[in-house]
């Protein structure tokens, strides 16, 4: 994704309207500039800015981009489609991620303490996990 989110991906991120995001440009809250064809464009430093001010958790922009922007690889498929080595153990066809279609594995992992999750690592050795989700400082 560019520098630049359009207010119907701020939307979509946040789980609000259109018409909100622009409520907020109008008022002021979040800063845009407007393109040629009048549509607004939030930079990607302001949208940072505005999240850590309502309390958005800064992750949100990178999952948007891995789920919204290009096709979401789940961790079935990393594990079991060419990925990464076959000769793993992983028994995804029994894992409650699989079951569920998660696509956030690590989120049922910590909930579910593995009671059904299948992983044979913990998150933060596993592959998947550091390619899409883990943030480097």
């Amino acid at each position: 994704m560019g520098d630049y989110f359009t207010t119907h991906d701020i939307a979509l991120m946040l789980n609000v309207t259109r018409v909100t995001v622009r409520n907020w440009i109008i008022k002021g809250r979040l800063a845009a500039t407007t393109t040629p064809g009048g549509h607004r464009r939030i930079s990607r430093r302001e949208l940072t800015r505005f999240m850590e001010d309502n309390n958005y958790g800064a992750e949100i922009i990178r999952e948007y981009e891995l789920t919204r922007r290009k096709r979401f690889v789940y961790c079935w498929e990393y594990h079991h489609k060419g990925f990464v080595n076959l000769a793993h153990k992983h028994q995804c066809s029994d894992c409650v991620v699989f079951a569920s279609r998660a696509q956030r594995c690590y989120i049922l992992n910590e909930e579910n303490s593995h009671k059904g999750v299948f992983c044979q690592t913990t998150c933060d050795e596993c592959g998947y996990y550091k390619k899409y989700f883990a943030h480097n400082g």
